[in-house]
């Protein structure tokens, strides 16, 4: 799931957008975007665009990747030299050395021709204190069902922590085939502030479908947990790009000193209800 979002993130940030000729624009010098959410026991991946800050990638077409360059991690002990994967379009350990470990500050950095060198850090959050509860009721006609989601966990005392809600609802038909469907919710995003080391609770998601031939249905519910990075980014991409294409990278949060993107860290917490 994480490789997915992070895609998915990426190809919302370059949105392609239309440029009157007639109006002039400020010249810009590109510069090298990138993305890379760190999470243990999952494999380091890293995403390079090359990008105009004011306009999103070159062309307007989709993201440039940047496939001839050099990129390193380091845990301030060990450093790994990542390697782009064969026919993908990221970067990765070919044999996975570097252990990600909560509580660990990390540091990247990529170099790529004719573009400037880029680099930055961040903290992998700790482990939650207790568990996470997913609290689901709805009901059930011939004509559609309706479905309420919210989810209560422990907040970590004595540090800022930051959260992001995600919750599927998964349909197994007659047919052998599965729909999957997002949860609606109102604030998707959490912090401590305020609230620290208290119970949190999410606010309520809700999901409505047909329940036309459904055999099964699983609610997949996600907490993450997750460094300020992390949560400043996805939160201006929800905030100030959906819903608004022609906002470029420069409207976003970045961390990447000499460039753009984001360099974060998060944990993934999932509740598993069947419903019936």
């Amino acid at each position: 799931m994480k490789a997915l979002w992070s895609l998915f993130l990426l190809s919302v940030l370059f949105v392609s957008c239309e440029r009157d000729a007639d109006i002039p624009l400020p010249k810009t010098d590109p510069k090298l975007g990138l993305f890379c959410f760190l999470s243990p026991n999952q494999p380091i991946e890293v995403v390079l665009v090359r990008v105009n800050p004011l306009f999103g990638t070159s062309g307007g077409t989709g993201p440039d990747y940047v496939l001839n360059a050099q990129v390193w991690i380091s845990n301030g002990t060990d450093t790994s030299k990542l390697e782009r994967e064969p026919g993908k379009d990221f970067y990765t350990e070919p044999v996975p050395t570097l252990l990600i470990e909560q509580g660990k500050e990390y540091r990247i950095w990529a170099e790529a021709p004719d573009l400037p060198a880029v680099s930055a850090s961040c903290t992998v959050p700790l482990d939650l204190a207790g568990s996470v509860q997913a609290n689901h009721y709805g009901s059930i006609q011939e004509s559609d069902s309706v479905f309420h989601l919210s989810m209560i966990w422990q907040d970590i005392p004595g540090q800022e922590n930051y959260y992001r809600i995600y919750a599927e609802n998964i349909d197994s038909v007659s047919n052998g085939t599965t729909t999957k469907d997002v949860y609606a919710f109102n604030t998707r995003y959490y912090s401590d502030f305020g609230s620290d080391g208290e119970i949190l609770q999410s606010g309520i998601g809700t999901y409505t479908r047909n329940p036309v031939n459904v055999e099964s249905r699983w609610i997949l519910a996600n907490l993450i947990t997750c460094e300020t990075h992390y949560y400043r980014y996805h939160l201006s991409v929800e905030t100030n790009v959906e819903g608004n294409p022609l906002l470029g990278p420069s409207s976003l949060y970045s961390n990447v000193k000499g460039g753009v993107g984001c360099f974060g860290a998060y944990l993934q917490y999932t509740d598993k209800i069947r419903i019936f």
